[in-house]
């Protein structure tokens, strides 16, 4: 791949968006109040079969759910520690209004032209080296590391595994796309390979769970899981945006997004509680926002606010739609072949 090309470049962005990809982290398992975590998609056959599985896309803006019942639960906690106190008598926070919370979302990336993908013969040549090594050897052999035992016999055969030639990134090169479900969940997702002039195996640029390409370098991606705080609210799973950048021809996360239900829980994983000030329809949910990932500063939208900067984010790109191919030695040949 070549790399230094101009992609769509993120300015600081602290919002987010809903739509089908390598996760967020999960808070510690809790011993306090919070519900049974919801496993992976459906698609996962890893998963136990009692639990529930992620929407297979969540495109749509999470429905209003209604106002939080007066009963509360207590606050989850990590590694057994108790819940903070609730100070008495906290000054109430200055109010943010939904426009001024949603102005963080202003500077989006801009959506660039499809241009046709440079077939080379180099790369074709290492990418189905690299097809032929899964499908002989059950190895994923990639630049600077081997995965062994990729695929899981047990976990169907290997026609349930897929992969595509698509320039995803922007640059101008092709990349080759591995789609593996026939997998323990930790294999699981979708691999993205790229390939340098002269070099003898590919190179990983992203990898991630159910992920989604855009126009303008942006990968969306929701978590095989759902640990967080608003498992029960319909039409909503939390994800991850990503962003390619050109100087290191890498996949960055951008943001990881997701929600907060009052009624399942008044205070988070770190102790803090529900930010009524931003609820400002009052119906006990409000967006989370991590820059650069769970763990980093977080900003809270409402319903409103979240709504808007979601389609905002959503019209300013158009989904890729790869051709995908079954995982086979006969497919693999053919990209070979220039097919």
């Amino acid at each position: 791949m070549h790399k230094g090309k101009a992609a769509g470049l993120w300015a600081a962005v602290v919002c987010g968006l809903v739509l089908v990809a390598c996760g967020g982290k999960a808070p510690a398992e809790t011993t306090a109040a919070p519900a049974e975590t919801k496993a992976a998609p459906a698609e996962t056959t890893a998963a136990p079969a009692e639990t529930k599985a992620a929407p297979a896309e969540t495109t749509a803006a999470p429905a209003e759910t209604t106002a939080a019942p007066a009963e509360t639960k207590a606050a989850p906690t990590k590694a057994g520690k108790a819940p903070a106190e609730t100070p008495s008598g906290p000054e109430k926070k200055e109010k943010k209004s939904a426009s001024a919370m949603n102005k963080k979302a202003d500077t989006l990336p801009e959506a660039r032209p499809l241009r046709d993908a440079k077939a080379d013969p180099a790369a074709r040549a290492a990418f189905s080296d690299l097809l032929f090594k899964v499908i002989r050897e059950n190895r994923l052999a990639y630049r600077g590391e081997t995965r062994d035992n990729l695929l899981d016999t047990y976990m169907g055969s290997l026609a349930s595994n897929s992969f595509a030639l698509l320039d995803v990134d922007g640059d101008g090169s092709e990349e080759l796309l591995l789609t593996v479900t026939g997998a323990v969940m930790a294999n699981q997702g979708t691999y993205v390979f790229s390939h340098d002039d002269g070099a003898r195996l590919p190179e990983l640029e992203y990898v991630s769970f159910m992920p989604a390409f855009y126009d303008d370098g942006t990968a969306v991606s929701i978590l095989s899981h759902n640990h967080g705080l608003a498992p029960g609210l319909e039409g909503f799973w939390p994800y991850t945006v990503s962003a390619w950048q050109a100087d290191q021809d890498i996949y960055d996360t951008v943001y990881e997004v997701d929600a907060w239900q009052k009624e399942y829980s008044e205070s988070n994983y770190e102790g803090e509680h529900f930010p009524d000030e931003t609820d400002e329809d009052g119906n006990g949910v409000v967006y989370m926002l991590y820059e650069g990932g769970y763990g980093g500063k977080v900003h809270y939208l409402d319903d409103e606010a979240y709504r808007l900067w979601n389609r905002r984010l959503s019209e300013s790109k158009n989904r890729l739609e790869p051709r995908m191919r079954t995982l086979s030695e006969e497919n693999a040949e053919a990209i070979r072949k220039g097919e």
